[in-house]
């Protein structure tokens, strides 16, 4: 996808993942969470708050139009962005 609509090269796309297996942590949703109307996305925010997560990256309308949501993220200190998003941001990084 990176390389069909960001128009990334192949070597940007490998860099890119690098990048982010360089910052992941694995973590062990409990399923308990209960934020989302959609459960499959509660699964989700689980993993982003289990995980300290600066960042949490979604093209789910669900979650990132919900400003309540968001605002609960921000408060925890993470970040609900999109793919466009987090790739400005990576970008504007030295």
């Amino acid at each position: 996808r990176l390389q069909r609509v960001r128009l990334f090269t192949t070597a940007e796309t490998h860099l890119y993942v690098l990048m982010i297996q360089a910052g992941a942590s694995v973590v062990a949703p409990t399923g308990k969470l209960r934020l989302c109307r959609d459960v499959t996305d509660d699964v989700v925010l689980e993993t982003a708050l289990l995980g300290r997560a600066k960042y949490l990256v979604s093209r789910d309308a669900d979650l990132i139009r919900d400003l309540a949501l968001i605002r609960i993220f921000r408060e925890r200190g993470i970040q609900i962005v999109t793919v466009g998003q987090i790739l400005q941001l990576m970008r504007r990084k030295p």
